[in-house]
């Protein structure tokens, strides 16, 4: 069995607490007293041993190395900002040339028909001139005996017309108000 001045004395390191709580266990748990109040006595006596102790403050990174590190993380977020704005930004392209590529070429289709209106549209006034008779419409062909004369009016004087120079030169010059 251990001395009393062991027991007594504070341990060292967690490590050898636990390693002497664990042999401490196996020595009660071989006794042919396992299940009587001595065994809550280790426990209590592991609990008392082990001391929790707090960790040194780390030492204060100096200033220069602080701002360095809030250099670095807004230069990660504007970096994460501006990646996210240059997806969005191409994304939007793509769909903008997707679209417009729809479009035109819905244009075209619109100048295609267009086309097609205005030759059907010449063909069929072509076929109704071929097929009309001019006797039917009561119309007559052209010839000399039908057309009339207008005799031309006789000419007009020519106005006068002044040079802007002359009409400057005409008028007074007068003050012009502010």
């Amino acid at each position: 069995m251990r001395s009393r001045q062991a027991d007594k004395r504070p341990s060292r390191s967690p490590s050898r607490a636990m390693r002497q709580g664990t042999a401490d266990s196996r020595r009660s748990s071989r006794s042919p007293r396992s299940g009587q109040s001595g065994q809550g006595a280790t426990v209590t006596s592991l609990r008392s041993r082990q001391t929790v102790r707090t960790l040194p403050t780390p030492p204060s990174l100096p200033s220069w190395l602080r701002s360095i590190l809030q250099v670095q993380q807004w230069s990660v977020g504007i970096t994460l900002v501006l990646a996210g704005s240059a997806i969005v930004t191409y994304g939007l392209t793509i769909y903008s040339q997707q679209l417009w590529g729809k479009e035109f070429a819905r244009l075209e289709q619109f100048r295609r028909n267009e086309r097609q209106l205005t030759a059907n549209s010449e063909l069929m006034k072509n076929e109704i001139a071929k097929t009309a008779n001019p006797a039917d419409y009561g119309l007559v062909p052209r010839n000399r005996d039908h057309l009339i004369m207008i005799k031309p009016a006789p000419p007009r004087p020519p106005k006068e017309v002044k040079s802007p120079d002359q009409e400057a030169q005409a008028r007074p010059i007068s003050p012009v108000g502010y």
